[in-house]
């Protein structure tokens, strides 16, 4: 499948979108330490949140990739 810089603008928005959840979920988690609350769950949530974020950056980088190699054709 040809990819376009359609595809490197979606994958783009979707990193974007990721690291967003996971600086207010850290936030989240932050809040609950100052205040004594169980932060178990939201931890575990944090994680899959940041390994969503490393996939999508590596998924946008292999775009990248492939793009500038046709460019450079």
């Amino acid at each position: 499948m040809p990819y376009t810089e359609e595809h490197l603008r979606t994958a783009q928005m979707n990193v974007a979108e990721s690291e967003k959840r996971v600086s207010r979920l850290s936030d989240v988690v932050a809040h609950l330490k100052q205040h004594g609350q169980s932060t178990a769950s939201a931890e575990a949530q944090l994680s899959q949140f940041h390994a969503m974020a490393r996939a999508y950056r590596e998924r946008r980088e292999e775009l990248e990739a492939i793009l500038k190699q046709r460019k450079a054709r």
